[in-house]
């Protein structure tokens, strides 16, 4: 008989980050994964047409309270893991806790990615983390999570760093065929955003580049995409595109288009800490 597993979506980013993780259970007929959709961020549209278009299973409130759940897994800390009464592990939806947020203008300043150690349903929330330095940094900045935390590395850097290998068979996929090179901005959400600070940033870089010898592709964070959708996003870059720009979609992609860039633009975003880490050339646009 197979184990039960509740994964809560809520927004795109931290949908997608649930399928890769999801992958452990490839091929294990004990596990059964079943979704449900938090609809309470602001970020949400688009869930429901990622878990339609991947097959998934998506259940009610009431439906999941009929359920025999062992494990619920999230890749928020702002998602309802006390949905059901089980035990509950979050994911970081990025690099870690690295960024302090404001939830209102004026409040209080909290770490992002630090999820409540009990769930509503009062059983114990475990967050996942990548190194038991990133454990001592994180119990550091917030003691609440002393003892809440498991050290499991960073498979979604180790899935990047093996693609390594197959970064000539990616740009030719992207259209960088030999003595081209790739420029890749990536872009987080909100106001101190690359996105938000240089938004003619792709067509400038278009416009002042050799098109025989330099592509420019964008990656944006799912939030932008969900706060003003697809199509005003699209209109947004109508110059650059028909220049163009590769825009790579907001649920897949951006992995193939880090691997395969010359020169990576970013900001503050786990996209840019990525391409640190792999050690590509890196231009910071804003932070």
């Amino acid at each position: 008989m197979s184990r039960l597993v509740l994964a809560v979506a809520r927004t795109v980013t931290s949908t997608v980050r649930l399928m890769d993780a999801l992958e452990v259970f490839r091929a294990d007929l004990r596990v059964e994964v079943v979704f449900w959709v938090d609809e309470r961020s602001r970020f949400g549209q688009g869930v429901r047409e990622l878990l339609s278009r991947v097959g998934a299973r998506v259940v009610t409130r009431h439906e999941v309270r009929a359920l025999d759940v062992g494990l619920v897994l999230a890749a928020s800390e702002n998602a309802d893991v006390g949905v059901v009464d089980a035990p509950a592990v979050v994911l970081p939806h990025g690099v870690g806790f690295h960024k302090h947020l404001r939830e209102v203008p004026g409040g209080p300043v909290r770490l992002s990615g630090v999820a409540p150690r009990r769930s509503a349903s009062g059983r114990e929330t475990v967050m996942v983390v990548t190194s038991h330095r990133q454990r001592t940094q994180l119990e550091s900045a917030s003691p609440g999570a002393a003892g809440s935390t498991v050290v499991v590395r960073d498979p979604f850097f180790d899935r990047l760093r093996a693609s390594l290998d197959l970064r000539d068979q990616y740009r030719r996929t992207l259209g960088v065929h030999r003595g081209r090179r790739l420029i890749v901005a990536s872009s987080t959400w909100g106001e101190e955003s690359l996105w938000s600070r240089w938004q003619d940033l792709p067509t400038r870089l278009l416009a002042e580049l050799p098109s025989d010898e330099y592509l420019v592709a964008a990656i944006l964070h799912p939030n932008v995409w969900a706060w003003h959708g697809p199509w005003q996003v699209r209109t947004w870059l109508a110059d650059a595109l028909d220049s163009g720009l590769l825009l790579i979609p907001a649920d897949q992609g951006w992995q193939r288009a880090l691997v395969s860039a010359d020169v990576v633009i970013g900001d503050h975003g786990s996209v840019t800490f990525y391409a640190a880490a792999l050690g590509l050339p890196l231009l910071l646009g804003a932070f």
